[in-house]
Formats: C-alpha cells, structure tokens, sequence
C-alpha cells in the first residue's frame, strides 16, 4: 500500500498486459473479431514489499483510448490471467487491466493495448 497525495492508501501493483492480434499470433486461435488479452500477476507492491492481498483483475475495454478513464466495459475476472473478449465490433478497441486487493483498493492501470478489428 502507497500513502498518496491525499493522505489514503493506495493499492498499487504493476500489472502489464499482452493481446494477440490474429491466429498468426500462434496459439490459441484467436477469430479475427475476438481479443485475447493475457498478462503476469504481480508479486510485490509498488514499495517492493511482497503482495499478500491480491483480489483479482478487471479488464477495462473502449471504443476510444484511454479505456482506464472511460471504463466503458468493464469485467471482472477474478485471479484469472487472462480473458477473451468475443463479438468485437469493427474498430478499434482499446484494452488495460488493473489488479485490486481485498479491500477493493485498484492499482495503476497497465500499459493500454489495442486491437482493430476489421
């Protein structure tokens, strides 16, 4: 946990995430209007200390960038390390994913992938 500017504490963990693209990603087969979004569970807290309390991941999806402030579509998947998302739309879909503790306390948001689907 991390005191931030406001005086609460602050879950914080880096999350970093992966989509693949096409089947040509190899496998599994991902249909060409499906995202595969995988990524590592973190271990440690931003401090460095070990990260005993981690509740889960939400997976944040948008028709814009910056799906971590827009949350258009958000799902929750529990511990789960990744997550396929089905009957995308054409356009361009944007992905970030989030770890959070028990206490319900979020972390940073990871890096924001993209996908375009045809």
């Amino acid at each position: 946990k991390m005191l931030d500017g406001g005086g609460v504490y602050t879950f914080s963990a880096s999350v970093s995430v992966n989509v693949k693209n096409a089947v040509s990603d190899g496998p599994p087969a991902v249909a060409a209007n499906e995202a595969l979004l995988a990524w590592a569970a973190p271990t440690k807290n931003a401090n460095g200390t070990p990260l005993v309390d981690l509740g889960g991941f939400k997976v944040l999806h948008s028709l814009s960038a910056n799906a971590c402030l827009s949350r258009a579509e958000v799902i929750d998947t529990g511990l789960a390390t990744s997550a396929t998302l089905q009957n995308l739309a054409s356009g361009v879909h944007f992905f970030n994913v989030l770890a959070y503790d028990l206490a319900g306390n979020e972390s940073r948001c990871a890096a924001e992938v993209s996908k375009t689907v045809p």
